[in-house]
Parts: structure tokens; C-alpha cells; sequence
């Protein structure tokens, strides 16, 4: 059986973007997890160790956000990776980042993108 723990709504302000003035300025980003796993013994134990560390996880995930990148896509798969190689209890993960208000003309609350990635078989 999977379960799963969300994270919703992690909120960072980052300078990536193709254009120069985005690496100034920065944007808005807005961030939700999604970690699949066993969490079983934690039902059970009520225990810290049997479980996923929300504040790893938004440690982990912050800590990506804030690496400059062009595109949102790299950053996304950063945040995945860097998850899946530091908490073995989790086996899969979504990660869904949106940038508020491009720099694209026209009327745009963000843009997003959305991967799910797992451990290599």
C-alpha cells in the first residue's frame, strides 16, 4: 500500500528566469509535495522516525528553490532529486511549482509545471 504526505503552498521569492532582469528582480514561486511511501509504523507508533520530516523536506526543497535557474522544469527536478537521494522513505514524489506573474505581456496569474519522479528500478 502507498500513502502519501503534502506539502502545500511552500512560498519562496527566487531569481531564475531566461531573462537577465529575473536573475535582479526575482519572482514569486509557489511550491506543493506530494511524497509517496509506507508510512505504516507510523500509524501506529506515533513516532517522528516512522515517518517523512516535513521540516527536511522544506528545508531540502527551499534550498533548491534558491539556486538560480533558467527554467522552472530544472528547478523542479532539482527539488525531486535532491529528495529522493536524502529521504529513502520516500519512494516517489510530485512536485508541482507555479511562477507568479511572468514577464510574458498579457494578463497571467503563473505558470507551472508538474513532474512526478521515482527511484530508479
Amino acid at each position: 500500500m502507498t500513502d502519501s504526505i503534502k506539502l502545500n503552498d511552500i512560498r519562496c521569492f527566487a531569481p531564475h528566469g531566461c531573462l537577465d532582469e529575473e536573475a535582479i528582480v526575482g519572482a514569486e514561486y509557489q511550491l506543493d509535495l506530494e511524497l509517496f511511501g509506507s508510512f505504516q509504523r507510523s500509524f501506529s507508533s506515533d513516532d517522528l522516525n516512522d515517518t517523512i520530516d516535513y521540516v527536511k523536506v522544506y528545508s531540502l526543497a527551499r534550498e533548491e528553490l534558491r539556486k538560480r535557474s533558467q527554467l522552472i522544469e530544472h528547478v523542479a527536478e532539482r527539488v525531486a532529486a535532491s529528495l529522493l537521494r536524502s529521504i529513502p522513505m520516500i519512494e516517489s514524489v510530485s512536485v508541482h511549482l507555479a511562477k507568479e506573474n511572468p514577464p510574458i505581456p498579457g494578463d497571467l496569474k503563473s505558470v507551472s509545471v508538474h513532474i512526478h519522479r521515482g527511484r530508479p528500478a
